[in-house]
């Protein structure tokens, strides 16, 4: 270690030196968008606070309307954006059947 780096630090440095600059306004994978990125049923699930099973059972028969499905060829895979979870969570109103509900 000659300037206070280890061999394999060294080469993730020359790598990362080598990497080819991104053109302008196109960021590069891991750089930060702006934009949200969906998240999986054990995500929505931690928001809510409740199992990633009940947010699986929810998206599939309706009863949470803001889920995306994706298809991977063997089982559909949800996607849900948190933003539209909050709104649809703020949206629903007291009624009869949900006397509790906001």
């Amino acid at each position: 270690m000659a300037n206070g780096m280890s061999s394999a630090a060294r080469k993730l440095a020359v790598v990362n030196d080598a990497r080819p600059a991104a053109p302008s306004g196109v960021p590069r994978a891991g750089e930060e968008t702006g934009l949200e990125r969906p998240v999986g049923c054990r995500e929505a699930a931690r928001f809510l606070g409740c199992h990633h099973k009940t947010v699986e059972r929810g998206l599939r028969s309706g009863a949470i309307p803001v889920g995306h499905p994706f298809n991977n060829g063997r089982r559909r895979i949800w996607r849900v954006y948190l933003s539209e979870l909050d709104a649809w969570l703020r949206s629903r109103e007291a009624t009869a059947c949900r006397p509790g509900a906001r």
